[in-house]
């Protein structure tokens, strides 16, 4: 049984993590030290919101591994 799932974008999003937003119609994807924005309609990407991590300490990198919306979004 097919359901119907299509590759939009061919970048790699393994372990990245998402938000919605639909009062404004985005969402959010979180991945490393950047949130992209895209439109919930398109899947087009509207902006980037870099993020400027500390150096880590140990073997792994940093990484954004958290976001939360407001209930008022």
């Amino acid at each position: 049984m097919h359901n119907l799932k299509v590759n939009v974008m061919e970048q790699n999003f393994e372990g990245a993590f998402g938000l919605s937003l639909p009062s404004i119609n985005i969402f959010l994807v979180a991945k490393v030290d950047q949130i992209m924005i895209f439109d919930s309609d398109t899947y087009k990407a509207i902006d980037k919101i870099p993020i400027k991590l500390l150096e880590s300490m140990s073997r792994e990198p940093n990484e954004v591994i958290g976001m939360t919306k407001s209930k008022c979004e």
